[in-house]
């Protein structure tokens, strides 16, 4: 009878529709493959720039969750276009950055979850998770710890 109730089969997620953008081919196949792997039901999309970024975000499809990497140099305007064409998308920073700065100034655009790029699968889907359950709540991969209090 406990079987049937707590079957592992009777666990299900909300299929996303999610979406890597990283210039780095290796590193979007990475991500995709472990997200796949551990959440076969969403739906993964991949850009290695902001253009094909943008042609998607006007196209039908709606994009639950967007990964991201900002290098410190990189120009935030196109991250504020982005939130603004789809505010109800949430954005999680993946990065090798740990630089204490960028993560408080994208804190302040708005952003909540910060993952790195070699985060275990489950601070992955962790976040994800996170992002839908609890958009305003901030999620912090464990090794970002020194950032945190630049964002309370």
């Amino acid at each position: 009878m406990l079987d049937t109730l707590f079957s592992i089969n009777k666990l299900s997620y909300k299929p996303l529709n999610i979406l890597i953008v990283d210039s780095n081919h290796r590193d979007r196949i990475i991500l995709e493959k472990a997200i796949e792997i551990n959440r076969p039901n969403h739906e993964i999309y991949v850009a290695e720039n902001l253009e094909q970024v943008f042609l998607l975000m006007y196209s039908e499809v709606k994009l639950d969750i967007i990964f991201f990497d900002i290098e410190p140099q990189a120009d935030l305007d196109d991250l504020t276009i982005a939130q603004a064409i789809a505010p109800d998308t949430a954005f999680i920073h993946w990065s090798k950055c740990q630089h204490p700065e960028i993560i408080e100034l994208l804190h302040e655009m708005g952003i909540n979850s910060f993952c790195l790029k070699d985060s275990e699968p489950r601070v992955i889907l962790e976040a994800i998770e996170m992002s839908q359950s609890h958009p305003k709540f901030l999620y912090l991969d464990e090794r970002l710890g020194e950032c945190l209090p630049l964002l309370c």
